[in-house]
């Protein structure tokens, strides 16, 4: 028994609508619309406080939504660690890419 389609537009519109869909959620999550002059990047002194760890130090200084443990990465080989140990009282310096457009964190 065969299979026929009842309505051939409906199913190609479907389908067109489906291939567009995919293509633009990957599209965004792919391609960086900005340009590397819209950058700036400044440093920022961070003294360890009891509890702190550099996931919340990631997330509260990750203005431009990068992944948070490429983050932790950066911050890390910035500062020459090499574990996620922090100590109260300790200093690291947090580089802080921010959009030219955008109030920099202080």
């Amino acid at each position: 028994m065969k299979y026929q389609l009842k309505n051939k537009i409906r199913f190609i519109m479907m389908l067109s609508f489906t291939v567009l869909t995919v293509i633009s959620i990957y599209g965004y999550k792919t391609i960086n619309f900005r340009n590397p002059d819209d950058f700036h990047t400044y440093y920022k002194v961070v003294t360890i406080e009891t509890g702190d760890t550099l996931v919340n130090i990631a997330d509260k200084y990750n203005v431009t939504n990068k992944k948070t443990w490429t983050y932790v990465n950066e911050i890390r080989k910035f500062n020459n660690m090499s574990t996620l140990d922090l100590y109260a009282g300790d200093s690291i310096v947090v580089p802080v890419t921010t959009y030219k457009t955008s109030v920099a964190v202080r």
